[in-house]
């Protein structure tokens, strides 16, 4: 029986994760039994000094996040990675047919995709505003800047969110090895 204990996020309590044997469960709760897992996705998102890191446990009758908000090197972060990593290898044991997908999921790609979009939709309107002339007198040069300045890094977020590009997803032995290098740490 191992216990790991972080806060998830900065305005909330500690929460205790306890894996024994195949068992996870969550301040003394059952959360889920990793024989019954069929599939897990580790995500990690990161936005300035935002960052958002878990891994979905999915089974046939739904699925359990681990989640925590906490950058990379803060010590809850690392107590969080520490039991995703355990998690993966008790995985590994009891389920090597799991497959282990890493990034965002569907929803969240289709969110970032359509801001990404309309981003770039509204780029392109003030590149044709200012060169239509349909802005200020003497502002059409700035708004064909503005204009690109919102294409290129929302077209490339866009690009990189797309919905319909395949999601890679790997056996649990070659996770347990991709996954430092995925959630911020040096490839070991």
């Amino acid at each position: 029986m191992t216990e790991y204990r972080f806060k998830p996020a900065l305005l909330r309590g500690h929460t205790t994760w306890t894996l024994e044997g195949s068992k996870l469960f969550q301040d003394g709760q059952l959360c889920v039994d990793l024989k019954d897992v069929t599939s897990c996705r580790f995500a990690r998102t990161k936005v300035r000094y935002s960052s958002s890191n878990w891994l979905d446990l999915n089974t046939a009758s739904g699925h359990k996040r681990v989640v925590c908000n906490q950058p990379p090197g803060d010590p809850h972060y690392e107590t969080f990675h520490a039991l995703v990593t355990a998690i993966v290898e008790v995985l590994a044991e009891v389920s090597p047919d799991v497959r282990v997908s890493f990034g965002a999921g569907n929803r969240l790609r289709w969110a970032f995709f359509i801001m990404g979009a309309c981003m770039v939709i509204f780029g392109g309107v003030m590149i044709a505003s200012g060169a239509a002339g349909a802005v200020n007198r003497g502002s059409e040069v700035e708004a064909m800047v503005i204009g690109a300045v919102f294409i290129v890094p929302f077209g490339l977020m866009a690009w990189g969110y797309r919905p319909w590009k395949s999601q890679v997803d790997f056996d649990v032995t070659t996770a347990i090895a991709l996954l430092p290098a995925f959630s911020g740490h040096q490839t070991p």
